[in-house]
């Protein structure tokens, strides 16, 4: 137990973070921020045409359809190298490129094999997209910590 708190104080800490931030903000979109948006859009008459995207902005059909798509490829891939850091860390992804396209082929699974299987599960390419911009963004905060963290400013997670 002792070797396993070691590992993820020095190699998984930001992956942790990343991940239970990744979720609290799952949680503020799916319970605080879409019925927000879908409230003022009942208020507003939008969803009379039979909640069709037409009276619905950019933003919000981002923000209803694919933010936590988005979230959920950050959160896998903070995940994954964490869990893979609880056990061996030498193997995490380091490469943003195998990385991303990681969470791509997860994205494929998730989207045209999962529904195989999953009743009332649909595909959608653009979810594959947001899985794929939220594993870059996994890898932008990783590399933005790394350089902060070797140019001696605040902070001790190892990236």
């Amino acid at each position: 137990m002792h070797l396993l708190v070691l590992r993820l104080k020095k190699y998984g800490a930001l992956d942790a973070c990343l991940f239970v931030a990744a979720l609290a903000l799952f949680a503020v979109n799916e319970h605080l921020i879409k019925p927000a948006v879908l409230g003022a859009a009942s208020a507003s008459g939008s969803l009379a045409e039979g909640g069709s995207a037409a009276g619905f902005s950019f933003a919000e059909l981002i923000i209803l359809g694919h933010f936590n798509d988005f979230l959920g490829g950050l959160a896998f891939m903070a995940y994954t190298n964490l869990l893979i850091s609880l056990v061996e860390p030498r193997f995490r992804i380091r490469n943003p490129f195998i990385g991303v396209a990681y969470i791509f082929c997860c994205g494929l699974f998730w989207e045209y094999a999962a529904p195989l299987f999953v009743p009332d599960s649909v595909s959608d390419p653009w979810d594959v997209l947001a899985y794929s911009l939220g594993s870059v963004a996994y890898w932008v905060v990783r590399t933005v910590g790394s350089r902060r963290r070797h140019a001696g400013g605040a902070g001790t997670i190892d990236t």
